[in-house]
């Protein structure tokens, strides 16, 4: 891999907040439109994860598997909100490549792995960056519970 400096996207762990941040690395992230297919089941109209998706999420869960989220994350619960930073860190064809696109793929996978419902993320921050000499591609991934008031405009 190229002079990419990791330590510098992620955090040391303070046990005093609930946050917890990693990485994942892949040889190419696609985008959604890559990763979903058009089918019709009778008169309706349906939707098939391709074989790229489905390489797509065997990556990532074989990497999250490597975690021990009851050790790093114990407060994770699926009564709490949260917020998600996604960084992904793209070798190329950045202005080719929806960040949007990227997103619901790697939350999904994420939180199915973690068994919480991703509709419990109620801030979510999304950024692209460029590493072109780079022989792989990055998801910088960052969790915490969120503390936005979601009910602030029913009061």
């Amino acid at each position: 891999m190229s002079e990419v400096n990791i330590e510098k996207f992620l955090q040391t762990p303070n046990p005093e907040e609930n946050k917890i941040e990693f990485l994942i690395r892949m040889d190419y992230i696609p985008s959604v439109n890559a990763i979903y297919q058009p089918i019709r089941k009778g008169k309706f109209l349906g939707m098939m994860k391709t074989q790229i998706a489905r390489e797509f999420e065997h990556v990532v869960y074989t990497q999250l598997k490597q975690i021990d989220f009851k050790s790093a994350a114990p407060w994770l619960h699926p009564h709490l909100n949260y917020d998600l930073t996604l960084n992904f860190l793209l070798k190329t064809g950045f202005y080719k490549r929806d960040c949007s696109n990227m997103i619901k793929l790697t939350e999904d996978c994420i939180f199915r792995h973690l068994k919480l419902n991703d509709s419990r993320v109620v801030k979510g921050v999304q950024y692209k960056s460029f590493i072109p000499s780079s022989k792989v591609e990055l998801i910088l991934v960052k969790i915490s519970e969120s503390n936005y008031d979601v009910n602030y405009f029913s009061k």
